[in-house]
């Protein structure tokens, strides 16, 4: 394709003229005359023809050779093609973007597979959080509780400095151990009470008994067996008394101190400053037997 020819001339570049001179035969002759619209090239200097560029199109386009942006399709396929764009753009949506204080909007595609759920700002700034927490990141291999683990222990420096004793299988099996034990400690928690209670009050007979300090009216008076703050005023008319008004408090559990479950028992006795202290482990070993004269 190329130039458009004349329609003047029909890309003659000429036209002919006849012409019926006078005398007794009334001759006609025909002249040839450049065509003035093509100036004799045949050829329309105004225009510029093409073939469609849609796919197997062979139409032909005639447009104006000065245009500063030559056309591509013909009528048809250009239709045909700002439908199938208008049809692109209904597919493209906007939403807000769920980051926090964060105000931009993602715009998506509806055909998508995966529609992402944050902009480009809050996705790189999730990145940079997800390489910060790998690069704080610890690991070394579980010890095994009650035998060999080949599982391996990972934590944050930031949450835990100093790591975790033991992996989360190891852990699951040390706390499902300590449950059991605890278990059967509440259930000898009225063994134990009992018998505090009866250590208490041996405690008690001990220290009237010591400080020697009955005296007439039911007042007795004793000195601290531990030091020289006297103590006065305290009724302690006979050693039947000591029986009544005792409070007990049993608590079982983990002891960070003894590092294992413990039954703890404290006696109080009404009429005597201090308290009783009786800690059992859940093999039924006593930690703890003694008075302590401080509540």
């Amino acid at each position: 394709m190329g130039y458009v020819k004349c329609r003047s001339c029909d890309g003659l570049g000429k036209k002919f003229v006849q012409h019926t001179g006078p005398g007794p035969w009334f001759r006609t002759t025909t002249k040839e005359y450049p065509c003035r619209a093509c100036d004799g090239t045949g050829i329309n200097q105004r225009l510029y023809q093409k073939t469609c560029e849609y796919g197997y199109c062979s139409e032909v386009i005639t447009y104006p050779r000065d245009a500063t942006y030559p056309p591509k399709y013909c009528r048809t396929h250009k239709a045909k093609i700002a439908e199938e764009k208008a049809a692109k753009a209904a597919q493209w949506q906007t939403k807000p973007c769920p980051g926090l204080l964060c105000f931009n909007t993602i715009k998506y595609n509806v055909t998508w597979d995966r529609i992402p759920d944050l902009c480009d700002s809050c996705r790189a700034k999730k990145k940079q959080e997800r390489e910060q927490r790998q690069a704080n990141m610890r690991e070394k291999p579980c010890p095994g509780y009650n035998g060999s683990c080949g599982n391996t222990i990972r934590w944050d420096v930031t949450k835990a400095p100093n790591g975790y004793e033991l992996c989360r299988s190891c852990g699951e099996k040390k706390k499902t151990e300590r449950e059991e034990k605890e278990k059967r400690l509440r259930a000898n928690e009225p063994i134990y009470r009992e018998k505090a209670i009866q250590k208490a009050k041996e405690a008690v007979r001990e220290i009237v008994k010591e400080s020697g300090a009955r005296e007439s009216g039911g007042e007795t008076r004793y000195y601290q067996t531990h030091g020289d703050q006297r103590r006065q005023g305290l009724t302690q008319s006979t050693d039947a008394d000591v029986a009544d008004g005792v409070s007990v408090r049993v608590k079982s559990g983990w002891s960070v101190k003894e590092q294992k479950t413990v039954t703890d028992i404290y006696v109080y006795v009404k009429g005597v400053r201090g308290h009783y202290h009786f800690v059992v482990d859940d093999e039924g070993n006593e930690l703890i037997d003694e008075w302590r004269d401080k509540d």
